[in-house]
């Protein structure tokens, strides 16, 4: 009886993958960033329609008075189509 290998190696056609571990990325900031405090007010009162398991993230949000409030999503939106 005559057998057959069979390479289960994975195939090399296309672009190579590069691995995660080998792109060295810097955190871009040493700490958590602040939000305003109207900000993470609004968050809390959005509780009830995130996750459980995420709540204390949001709960944990670091705020000052020196945060900057970027706007709405639909602020950049609206840019974006001019």
């Amino acid at each position: 009886m005559e057998f057959s290998t069979l390479d289960l190696k994975k195939s090399t056609k296309g672009r190579p993958r590069a691995s995660i571990s080998s792109v060295g990325l810097r955190p871009l900031y040493a700490s958590p960033r602040a939000v305003t405090a109207a900000k993470k007010k609004d968050v809390l009162e959005l509780l009830q329609w995130i996750p459980p398991i995420q709540h204390q993230f949001f709960i944990d949000l670091v705020t000052t008075e020196d945060a900057v409030d970027m706007g709405s999503m639909s602020d950049y939106e609206n840019n974006e189509e001019a």
